[in-house]
């Protein structure tokens, strides 16, 4: 039973207001502010990263760069960054009265082509040698991904650039393909795959580069 018609007007919601003016400070606060505030909630340590200014990079770079086409298709793809979780899927919500934009935003932006900042951290951790890192599980793993990036875009920004990013989505695509080749493989005995694909890969780079007349060629499309 709905009662259509209520008297609002002795109701009072609450409302926590902090304002902050200074970006750099912004990028600091926000996330120690998100995290005091939100106990009573789950919420991941990787969400607290989102406001940061090599996220928005790598979010800017995924909106402009695209892959080319593949399988006689006549539309390049792009790989969609989730700087904030469920992007993705607000994204569609947002095409809920045009069909024909949700789909065509489906076609260059397949769900198979997200990239999770905690998958960009894993992708990246696995290319430059640090399974460990990995193996230590997802958040774990973003946080100190996340952290040694922001010392890294203290000093020189410049070094998240399109081939930075390219870089990010050739690992992912070498980790999702191995761990299709892991799972299929009559050895697996279903455990530990991750930290066998991350290690695996991390073997890989690590054996191209003891040899200096050996580099993986990133430079290429996406």
């Amino acid at each position: 039973y709905v009662k259509k018609e209520a008297n609002l007007r002795g109701v009072y919601v609450p409302m926590k207001l902090n304002v902050v003016e200074d970006e750099k400070k912004a990028e600091k606060l926000i996330p120690i502010i998100a995290e005091t505030a939100n106990t009573q909630n789950k919420v991941n340590k990787a969400d607290f990263f989102a406001n940061r200014g090599f996220h928005r990079r790598i979010e800017q770079l995924s909106n402009v760069l695209t892959a080319p086409a593949l399988a006689g298709n006549q539309y390049g793809t792009k790989w969609f960054y989730e700087r904030a979780r469920g992007a993705y899927d607000t994204k569609l919500i947002s095409f809920k009265t045009s069909t024909a934009k949700k789909n065509q935003f489906l076609l260059t932006h397949p769900k198979k082509q997200k990239i999770t900042k905690t998958d960009l951290a894993k992708y990246y951790n696995s290319i430059n040698r640090k399974p460990y890192s990995v193996s230590k599980g997802a958040q774990n793993n973003f946080v100190e991904f996340a952290n040694n990036m922001d010392m890294i875009w203290r000093r020189n920004q410049d070094f998240v650039n399109e081939d930075f990013y390219k870089s990010i989505v050739c690992g992912g695509i070498i980790f999702k393909s191995l761990e299709k080749l892991v799972s299929s493989s009559p050895w697996y005995q279903n455990a530990f795959r991750a930290n066998i694909v991350t290690y695996s890969i991390a073997y890989f780079f690590e054996r191209i580069s003891t040899k200096t007349s050996d580099s993986f060629d990133f430079d290429v499309p996406l």
